[in-house]
């Protein structure tokens, strides 16, 4: 008896590391595979959720559009033209599968980081606006034509028009 509750611990002890932890992951310096997207991202924003609540099975509800001009939100429509990926799985190991598309995935800085650009997709950042059990929603500036993108990123220059897309989805 002895030795079987032992080999339970031992087996619990193991799984720890493999549950998705619920405290806030600090904020990572080192981005590792997403340094390439580190100017898109406002370093100033902190982690605002644990681990525990993205991991989920995610399946795309709806877009938005925020329209911004000098610092201020002058609109929020719903728009059908805009589509990110329709599925999106993201585990506790930092692995990620979007329509059949693997990669891993980062939270940092309340962003979300995905990576699948091994197996079709591409390297995207995610401004996290809010995460629950049920619910994720996420926004992506959309990025002047032409010119140095940093230069006309909201958070370096709140000044002028700003258009984000936002995405909302649903624990599937």
């Amino acid at each position: 008896m002895k030795r079987l509750f032992c080999l339970m611990a031992l087996g619990a002890v193991l799984l720890v590391p493999l549950s998705c932890s619920d405290d806030i992951l600090k904020d990572q310096t080192d981005l590792g595979q997403f340094s390439v997207l580190e100017f898109l991202v406002d370093k100033s924003q902190t982690n605002k959720y644990g681990q525990s609540v993205f991991c989920n099975e995610w399946e795309y509800s709806m877009t938005q559009m925020e329209t911004w001009v000098d610092g201020t939100m002058t609109g929020l429509e719903e728009v059908n033209y805009v589509f990110p990926y329709n599925t999106l799985v993201l585990r506790e190991d930092w692995t990620m599968t979007a329509q059949g598309m693997r990669g891993r995935w980062l939270y940092s800085y309340n962003h979300l980081f995905i990576d699948c650009l091994g197996t079709g997709g591409g390297n995207y950042v995610y401004q996290v606006l809010e995460v629950t059990s049920d619910r994720l929603v996420v926004r992506q500036e959309s990025y002047p034509i032409g010119g140095p993108i940093e230069l006309h990123l909201f958070h370096n220059n709140p000044s002028g028009k700003h258009i984000f897309m936002r995405f909302t989805y649903t624990r599937k």
